[in-house]
């Protein structure tokens, strides 16, 4: 059973090695700019990665949802919609959960502040570079015709 055709998996790999690029971009400029002293720089890039790493998944899911609900936009539109919410609510709770928690001190003994700003700074940074490729994707495909288009009728 093929879960997407073959312009489709095209699509999501590309899409996936986009927000891989710029993920790998946020790691690199967080990696140069944020560095605290008093943290050895094992942990800050431990950090920085599992951060990029983390904030990755969850734009690589939400990238998935949204090709996925894009099969069915001509045909079913009420799938399409849902699949376009839960494909935001998948890019936007796990990074924003994450960072409730890194501001509300709960991982103290793990982050210790000037981690923790690091950390945050890392999460908020690559939330929104890998929101912006997201958009920039979709924008690209719409305006591609990537979209399903409603099936022909006859005359």
């Amino acid at each position: 059973m093929r879960i997407l055709g073959r312009h489709h998996g095209r699509r999501l790999g590309f899409g996936l090695v986009c927000l891989l690029a710029a993920e790998f971009l946020v790691v690199a400029g967080c990696w140069a700019c944020c560095r605290p002293d008093d943290v050895p720089p094992a942990t800050v890039g431990k950090t920085i990665v599992g951060i990029g790493l983390f904030s990755l998944g969850t734009a690589a899911a939400g990238w998935w949802l949204t090709c996925r609900s894009s099969l069915s936009a001509a045909t079913r539109p009420a799938v399409a919609v849902a699949g376009g919410l839960a494909a935001s609510l998948v890019r936007l709770l796990p990074p924003l959960a994450l960072l409730g928690w890194l501001q509300r001190g709960a991982g103290e003994d793990q982050f210790p502040p000037p981690l923790r700003a690091v950390a945050g700074g890392t999460l908020v940074a690559s939330y929104l570079v890998l929101l912006l490729v997201a958009i920039l994707l979709q924008l690209v495909d719409d305006r591609s015709g990537g979209r399903g288009r409603p099936p022909e009728r006859p005359n």
